[in-house]
């Protein structure tokens, strides 16, 4: 039986748009193309029947460049790396080259899901190969290059299901033709559970997804504050490169990154006008907050868990204008068209520990009315004036904040403010750092009868006077046995060579006595899993 996250996660309304309507906006929008940077692809496989993007400036098999993009005969893409059209890897590279096609798939099936049986679908994939067939390694090598075509090409969306790589000039020139161009890039975090920043994903201009499972929980993905969203990783069936109908399963922040794609997709589909900082805004105000899911990593999800009908009613209707949001972070965006009341009363109040929040407000517009209150839900004014006098960072102590906007008068003006609250560092809540001892007396972990923090990292350094020996003697030890560790280290240093002992669980060791006269370093650390109450120790120094 589904979860009630998972089922809440993949519910789509029935269909975006009406079989045999393409869209509400104007045909020459369309198709809306998913442009796919990976390993390779077989594009004959059935998922991909009616949705294979077709080069309009091409003629096939002509070995002419007809479109003057200084590549010959792109039809269905092109591989940046062997230099040719031919997308699908070779024979016997297909075994460990099947990434592109399974995350196709992905895409192709929330399309399909969304918008029915088709024979022509209004969303296209554009396959872009990235590593070539003589390559010893199965790494998306060449992903810059082919992010670099897909931009020049007009996709409306780029899918980066991979990280890492070397960032060299080529590099930051395809980076840095993001901001240039109309396309939502896409890319995962990886897979690597740890908190550091790998590119693309951590680019300013790429939108960065991690991945949960189906009950909301954090799969062995990459997690930081540079994520803005977390999407369904679990494992999951989709279209293997081998056969036209062959099938493989899979798991991990590439198969988030790719339904966060098509919903960007989708999304762009019901209105093809809409601009990124409006995609950004629905995706994130809309998604499900999933850190009370995932207590040992507050604040480590981006906005939340992406929730795509919400998404696209979002694009379709605005963000309600009195409502209270969960997100730790994301954009509000209001617009005040003819039809929309110019006054809005939004809440910020996310799950979790978090210290203070960063605003970033802007406005635009040439109404002078209009007037913005910002206070702490327990009615204290955090700042108040017009929102055109609003300054473009502002940060509060406040957990929580509140919005009020009033405006009068006919003219149009768009209202936004882009936050994130601050995280609280759990593993420094009771310790952190280095602690310098010099007189006597007892000493904690600072937690005092509460578990200690998981992923602790703090240091003592007992100092004693000229001359004298340290004698440390634990009063109180209740560490997970072998786990969460206090190290004793001569000296002030953590050398191995310099370790005198490791202590754990809850045996009282017997005073312990630092000769020579030197300072002693007591150094604790905890995992991410269990914990204990701590410990405490007294300090007496003595002659020798």
């Amino acid at each position: 039986m589904k979860s009630a996250f998972w089922v809440a996660v993949t519910s789509i309304v029935a269909a975006v748009i009406p079989h045999g309507v393409t869209s509400a906006s104007t045909f020459s929008d369309l198709p809306i193309v998913i442009a796919i940077v990976d390993d390779g692809f077989n594009h004959n496989h059935r998922l991909f029947q009616g949705m294979v993007w077709r080069n309009p400036g091409e003629v096939p098999n002509n070995t002419i460049d007809d479109d003057a993009n200084g590549v010959v005969d792109d039809l269905v893409g092109w591989d940046v790396s062997d230099m040719d059209g031919t997308v699908l890897p070779a024979v016997d590279r297909q075994s460990k080259l099947y990434h592109g096609t399974f995350i196709a798939g992905v895409i192709a099936e929330i399309i399909r899901d969304q918008l029915g049986e088709r024979d022509d679908y209004p969303i296209k994939l554009m396959f872009v190969k990235a590593v070539s067939d003589a390559s010893i390694r199965d790494t998306v090598e060449d992903g810059y290059r082919g992010l670099d075509y897909a931009l020049k090409s007009g996709a409306n969306v780029v899918n980066l299901s991979w990280s890492g790589g070397l960032v060299d000039d080529q590099a930051k020139s395809a980076l840095a033709g993001i901001a240039d161009s109309h396309a939502f890039v896409v890319a995962a975090m990886g897979n690597h559970y740890q908190d550091e920043q790998i590119y693309p994903a951590a680019h300013s201009q790429v939108f960065a997804v991690t991945g949960v499972d189906e009950r909301g929980i954090s799969i062995d993905g990459n997690l930081g504050e540079e994520a803005d969203l977390t999407a369904m990783g679990a494992e999951t069936e989709s279209a293997d490169v081998a056969s036209n109908n062959g099938v493989r399963r899979d798991r991990g922040t590439s198969i988030a990154t790719a339904r966060v794609s098509a919903a960007v997709a989708l999304m762009k589909l019901a209105r093809p006008s809409i601009t990124k900082l409006e995609i950004e805004s629905c995706l994130s105000m809309t998604s499900y907050a999933v850190d009370k899911l995932n207590p040992l990593f507050p604040g480590q999800f981006g906005a939340g868990a992406l929730n795509i009908s919400a998404a696209i009613n979002c694009v379709k209707a605005g963000l309600p204008l009195n409502h209270t949001f969960s997100n730790p972070e994301g954009v509000l965006l209001f617009t005040k068209g003819k039809a929309r009341k110019p006054e809005l009363n939004w809440r910020i109040q996310p799950e979790g520990a978090y210290s203070g929040v960063v605003l970033k407000p802007f406005f635009e517009g040439k109404n002078k009315s209009v007037q913005v209150t910002i206070s702490s839900l327990d009615g204290e004014h955090l700042w108040q004036g017009k929102a055109d006098a609003l300054p473009h960072e502002l940060e509060f102590s406040s957990h929580a904040i509140q919005i009020k906007l009033q405006a009068k008068g006919r003219k149009d003006f768009r209202f936004g403010m882009r936050y994130a609250f601050k995280l609280v560092q759990l593993s420094k809540r009771y310790c952190q750092g280095l602690q310098r001892i010099e007189a006597e007396g007892v000493y904690t972990d600072g937690s005092v009868g509460s578990d200690y923090a998981h992923l602790s990292d703090c240091q003592w350094l007992v100092v004693p006077p000229e001359g004298e020996n340290a004698q440390i003697t634990f009063t109180k030890l209740d560490t997970e046995l072998h786990h969460d560790i206090i190290h004793l280290f001569a000296g002030e240093t953590t050398e191995q060579r310099n370790l005198l002992l490791k202590l754990s669980g809850r045996e009282l060791p017997p005073p312990l006595l630092v000769k020579g006269g030197h300072p002693a370093l007591l150094w604790f650390v905890s995992t991410r899993e269990n914990s204990g109450t701590g410990f405490e120790f007294k300090v007496d120094y003595v002659e020798p």
